[in-house]
C-alpha cells in the first residue's frame, strides 16, 4: 500500500513523472479507509494532490480487486459512499482470482492516458500494422511528420490519409488532426 509514513523520498519523483497512476486497492480489506486516506495523504505530500481537495495533477485509474469476496460488497459499499462521487469515472472493479473485470483494464488505461495509435505507409506497400507511432490525442499529421524525421516535417507536402474501418482515402494537409486508428502516407 501507499504509505505517507513508509515512503521515500524517491517514490514521489517516480510518481511526478508518470503519465499516469494506477491504484490497486483491496476491496476485502477491513483497513480500506484508512489505506485509502494515507494514499490520499501520501499523493498531497508529493504535491499530485490538492490539499482539503480531490484534485489531482496525474490521471488515476483506481483498480478495486476481490470483488468475488463476499465481505467486500459491504466495504465496498462504505467506501463508494466516502469516495463514490470522487473517482466513479475512473474506477474499475476486478478479481484477479476469478479474472473479472481485468478484460476492461487494457482499454480504460489506453483511454486513461489519452493517446492515439497511428500507423504509416509507404506509397505501394501496405501498412505497418505491427508498429504503430503512440502520439497524444490532438495531435496533426506535421506532429507525426516531425516524430518520423525532421527533413520530412520540412518538407511535407500531403498525406493520404486511411480512416480505421474505412477504405476510402483521403487527402490530409499538415494541419489534420490524427484519431486512432488513422494510417497515414506521408508525401514529400
Amino acid at each position: 500500500s501507499l504509505s505517507c509514513q513508509f515512503s521515500e523520498n524517491w517514490l514521489g519523483d517516480i510518481l511526478r513523472k508518470a503519465d499516469a497512476l494506477l491504484f490497486l486497492f483491496d476491496l476485502a480489506s477491513d483497513s480500506l479507509i484508512e489505506e485509502m486516506d494515507d494514499a490520499l495523504k501520501t499523493l498531497e505530500r508529493f504535491h499530485i494532490k490538492q490539499e482539503n481537495d480531490f484534485v489531482f495533477t496525474k490521471k488515476i485509474l483506481w483498480i478495486g480487486n476481490k470483488i468475488d469476496v463476499p465481505v467486500s460488497k459491504d466495504i465496498k459499499e462504505i467506501f463508494m459512499e466516502l469516495y463514490g462521487e470522487k473517482i466513479k469515472d475512473k474506477f474499475i472493479e476486478i478479481s484477479i482470482k476469478e479474472m473479472t473485470g481485468i478484460e476492461e483494464l487494457p482499454e480504460r488505461i489506453f483511454n486513461l492516458l489519452d493517446i492515439i495509435r497511428v500507423y504509416t505507409k509507404i506509397p505501394g506497400k501496405p501498412p505497418d500494422k505491427e508498429n504503430p507511432y503512440t502520439l497524444k490525442s490532438g495531435s496533426l499529421v506535421i506532429d507525426l511528420a516531425e516524430i518520423i524525421h525532421k527533413d520530412i516535417a520540412k518538407n511535407f507536402k500531403y498525406a493520404r490519409l486511411w480512416r480505421s474501418g474505412d477504405d476510402k482515402v483521403a487527402i490530409a494537409g499538415r494541419d489534420y488532426e490524427l484519431k486512432d486508428g488513422d494510417i497515414i502516407e506521408i508525401h514529400i
